[in-house]
């Protein structure tokens, strides 16, 4: 069993920029077996999702070979690329039939991807940290001199002026970087890794404002799946993280976007909060952290329609965020569109595999379409994958009970030690459990209470397909309304008309 100290390590880093190197368990990987190898690698890692011709890959790597003499050399550098990976411990990254090769969803990271997204972000500090220098120096092949002078154009983009980092500076974002590898991941192992990495990097610089937001992000995303007090406390410093951000760089539109969400749920109304994520929208037209928080915030009130369309948006400045496909598709479930929910969620996992909050989403999805069987054996994945524990699994296995008409197993289910004990830690978890026992009364004083608490949970009341229990009751209803909810109703017919 691999420590948990070491699930970084695990986490194959591709480093294109200034050099050409794999970083694999605490190994350097230089010689992938040679030039051809090299550039094989690089050329299938530049476009992860794509399945390149093999007629392709030759034309680009050996131009001037024909073409029996290139398919030899094709099928001699995946070959020395093969065993040079498998050497290192990375087996199964290059995927190969007859007609193309691609990398294997999730197989490694590359560093120009997250140069990209750090641009598309406006994330000048991450930008001019990860661009070590021009893509693969010392090859001159075609495609190598049009794809660097795209990124140099890019790099161009980056301020001149920003401060230099200083040494505890430097150090605390070579452990932003591993946390960020880490927090990708979606799984709760992986993030409190995550957690301990940005913990150090905010100890090292306490004034590094990078450090602190990407710190409250992960915080706040944890906090998701977890319940009862250590949620609340979770928020919290997600929230006192994210203001000491936004005072030391008020211009940052990340840290500015999370201020405003975090205050949304307690402080201000959605008509604000809205104007306000717009206003900053507006300011930095190229960053879709914006858009995100916007799309979160519609997603809270039931606005799937709208909630989609921001995070659609989001998701075309950045493309390869697997976090936005989950958000388009979370946007999508809470409307209650389970197919192209599940379709979104499917996407997700084809790249990150072990992504836990879509594995989750996949469920409910599941549960959605009414395929019961297959939706309690995607909760059965998600335990064995750390998403969810054992005492959520057997709530999990309760409510599917309750969705296929079984109540007297769904009774039996819900009266397990575990899964009472979890249902008086989490309000949302026991609400759904009273509705379905038909204790009406205490799940109706449950939403009251969570209402003025400010819980974010109300959105696992209303949402997704636990609304269609909890809102046909008039006085659930009625709650959701005032919360800013379309009417039922309506919502479901937004849903048919796709």
């Amino acid at each position: 069993m691999t420590a948990l100290h070491d699930i970084d390590e695990l986490l194959p880093r591709l480093r294109l920029l200034g050099t050409a190197e794999l970083h694999v368990r605490g190994q350097v990987l230089r010689n992938f077996g040679g030039r051809g190898a090299a550039l094989l690698l690089a050329q299938l890692a530049l476009a992860p999702r794509k399945a390149h011709p093999r007629e392709t890959l030759i034309d680009q790597l050996w131009p001037d070979a024909d073409l029996d003499a290139g398919r030899n050399r094709l099928r001699n550098a995946l070959s020395v690329l093969r065993t040079a990976l498998a050497d290192a411990g990375c087996e199964q990254v290059v995927l190969a039939d007859r007609d193309s090769l691609r990398l294997a969803p999730g197989a490694l990271v590359c560093d120009v991807h997250h140069f990209e997204e750090a641009v598309q972000r406006q994330q000048w500090i991450d930008a001019r940290h990860i661009y070590a220098g021009e893509l693969l120096p010392g090859h001159y092949e075609e495609w190598v001199e049009e794809e660097r002078q795209r990124l140099a154009r890019l790099a161009e983009r980056i301020p001149p002026h920003l401060p230099a980092l200083n040494a505890d500076e430097q150090r605390a974002m070579a452990l932003v970087d591993r946390a960020g590898l880490l927090a990708r991941r979606g799984a709760p192992g992986f993030e409190a890794r995550a957690v301990e990495l940005l913990e150090q990097a905010v100890r090292q610089a306490p004034a590094f404002a990078l450090a602190r937001t990407r710190l409250a992000g992960t915080l706040y995303n944890r906090a998701l799946r977890l319940v009862g007090p250590e949620r609340r406390s979770q928020f919290q410093r997600a929230r006192e993280e994210v203001e000491a951000a936004v005072k030391l760089d008020p211009l940052d539109p990340r840290a500015r976007a999370m201020w405003l969400v975090y205050r949304y749920r307690h402080e201000l109304s959605f008509a604000q909060t809205r104007d306000a994520l717009l206003d900053l929208a507006e300011r930095f037209p190229e960053s879709p952290v914006p858009l995100n928080a916007l799309g979160i915030v519609y997603t809270d009130v039931g606005h799937a329609v709208e909630a989609e369309a921001c995070q659609r948006q989001a998701h075309r400045l950045e493309p390869l965020n697997v976090i936005g496909l989950y958000n388009i598709g979370a946007a999508r479930m809470n409307g209650y569109r389970y197919a192209s929910a599940l379709e979104a969620f499917d996407q997700v996992l084809e790249l990150e595999p072990d992504h836990g909050v879509a594995q989750v989403g996949r469920f409910f999805a599941l549960a959605g379409l009414n395929r019961l069987d297959e939706a309690a054996a995607q909760a059965r994945r998600a335990a064995e994958t750390g998403a969810i524990g054992a005492d959520e699994l057997g709530f999990y296995d309760a409510l599917c009970a309750h969705w296929a008409g079984r109540p007297e197993e769904a009774r039996r289910l819900y009266a397990l030690p575990t899964t009472a004990a979890l249902c008086e830690r989490e309000a949302a978890y026991a609400v759904l459990r009273d509705v379905h026992l038909g204790r009406w009364d205490a799940a109706l004083a449950r939403v009251q209470q969570m209402r003025a608490d400010g819980d974010p949970n109300l959105l696992v009341v209303f949402g997704s397909r636990n609304g269609l229990d909890t809102r046909r009751d008039a006085r659930f209803e009625a709650i959701a309304r005032e919360l800013g909810w379309r009417p039922l109703d309506q919502m479901l017919a937004d849903a048919a008309r796709g």
